[in-house]
């Protein structure tokens, strides 16, 4: 069974936008985005443009934002989106501590992680390595910002073999092009999806060169230099000054 856009969690979110003010739109300078970001990319220009390498060592905390930009005039008011990684190279801990959804969408009607319920349900599409978040916000938000970030731990099975963080698939009626990947942003006006972009990130492991380079023997004696030195100087100056 697939995940439907207009899912009870969202219904419930529109139910309380169906009375409120839309605040001064701004108007959209390209595409629409959706973006898989660094952790200091949170405000003006939050989507870079190529997708973003992320390094870490096993054991250590990554932060992963995910973030939109270029909104419509009508803006959003709430957003769908699932993020896919491999769970062994890269976990987000079932619990709240697994994500921060930012302050403008105060409404978290969905939090599942690897599958499990975190906030209120799953959803079909839902499983391991999936960081699912559904929030809504009281008035329109036009502005780039960071929707939520991801606070994962580097897992045991990382190395340097670059690991996609994306987006699950399975959706319907997504913003996406394909209409199946699962990223969303409803127009706060008409409560349908923004049709946007969906740009990903990369993780990897520290590269460590597999080849070194080393003296042999480990010193050289400038003996030889230092014998024929002044033959040379000799030879120098008796030609500078004509004689031989």
């Amino acid at each position: 069974m697939k995940r439907i856009l207009i899912s009870v969690p969202i219904l419930l979110i529109l139910s309380v936008f169906a009375l409120a003010v839309a605040s001064p739109k701004a108007h959209a300078v390209g595409p629409t985005t959706v973006c898989i970001a660094p952790s200091t990319l949170t405000t003006g220009n939050v989507c870079p443009s190529t997708p973003p390498t992320f390094v870490g060592s096993a054991g250590q905390a990554l932060d992963v934002n995910v973030n939109m930009a270029n909104l419509p005039a009508a803006g959003t008011n709430t957003f769908d989106i699932s993020v896919e990684v491999d769970q062994t190279i890269l976990s987000a801990p079932t619990t709240t501590a697994a994500v921060t959804i930012s302050s403008n969408f105060p409404i978290p009607a969905e939090i599942c992680v690897n599958g499990i319920v975190v906030t209120a349900t799953c959803s079909p599409t839902d499983g391991s390595g999936i960081v699912h978040v559904v929030a809504g916000a009281f008035a329109a938000q036009t502005a780039n910002e960071t929707l939520f970030t991801i606070h994962y731990t580097v897992g045991s099975a990382a190395s340097n073999t670059p690991a996609t963080i994306g987006y699950a698939t399975g959706c319907t009626m997504t913003s996406a092009s394909d209409g199946t990947t699962c990223f969303t942003l409803v127009n706060a006006s008409t409560f349908n999806s923004i049709p946007a972009t969906g740009t990903t990130g990369i993780f990897h492991t520290p590269l460590v060169p597999d080849f070194s380079v080393s003296a042999n023997p480990t010193s050289v004696h400038n003996r030889r230099f230092r014998d024929i030195y002044p033959l040379m100087q000799e030879q120098c100056c008796s030609q500078l000054l004509g004689y031989s």
